[in-house]
């Protein structure tokens, strides 16, 4: 979703994650460019968003069983965010947007 004017960076609806473009674009966006257009392993870009958007996506989840920021529901993030951490490092290891290259970015070499 893409709220121009609103706070919200992400919230669930009946285990459905929403994400908002406005505060990607306001916030990462400038800063990924110059990465996408000299990807290397230097700019810490890639490091930042996805460990941003991986504490985003265990707080919504999280709030799927708890929707109150009480003790259950923090305990419950902690438990996401541990247990999923490796998981997410391994991802940032070996990410790189040349491994995701799209039928018309094949065609264009």
């Amino acid at each position: 979703f893409c709220d121009k004017v609103g706070p919200r960076i992400a919230f669930n609806i009946n285990g459905a994650l929403f994400f908002n473009l406005r505060y990607f674009n306001q916030i990462f966006a400038q800063q990924l460019q110059p990465y996408l257009q000299k990807p290397n392993k230097e700019n810490p870009i890639i490091s930042t968003i996805v460990n941003f958007y991986f504490m985003v996506i265990c707080h919504e989840l999280a709030h799927n069983m708890y929707p109150n920021h009480d003790l259950s529901f923090t305990q419950c993030l902690q438990q996401l965010a541990v247990g999923f951490m490796i998981q997410k490092e391994t991802f940032l290891r070996d990410f790189s947007f040349q491994n995701y290259q799209t039928k018309y970015d094949e065609q264009s070499f």
